[in-house]
């Protein structure tokens, strides 16, 4: 299992809590189940529309990217680019790594 270090870019964090203060675990809270959904819709889409788990993909990676969440966005492209090339499996295999970084993710911003 990757270390928690690897996951977050530590001074993005604390440049976001440095700018959002007390609001900055509720922003963790809606980044964490705005990510949550889209691993959802994209866990569907997966096979069945390709546009559309490239999309969710595309906007996982901005949102992990703009919360300093460095290895899930390594994850991710690595997914979009198994999309673009329509290896479903795979897509699907590292569509559980994905699950488990984010909740890797979600322990070192709540607990950091």
């Amino acid at each position: 299992m990757p270390s928690q270090i690897e996951s977050i870019d530590q001074q993005r964090i604390d440049q976001l809590k440095l700018l959002m203060g007390d609001k900055f675990l509720g922003f963790t809270d809606l980044f964490v189940s705005q990510l949550n959904q889209r691993i959802d819709i994209l866990e569907l889409a997966i096979g069945e529309d390709k546009a559309d788990s490239i999309l969710q993909a595309h906007s996982i990676k901005g949102s992990a990217a703009n919360m300093g969440a460095s290895k899930l966005v390594s994850i991710v492209k690595q997914l979009e680019t198994m999309l673009e090339k329509d290896d479903i499996e795979g897509a699907a295999n590292l569509l559980l790594e994905i699950k488990d970084e984010l909740d890797i993710v979600k322990d070192v911003l709540i607990y950091k």
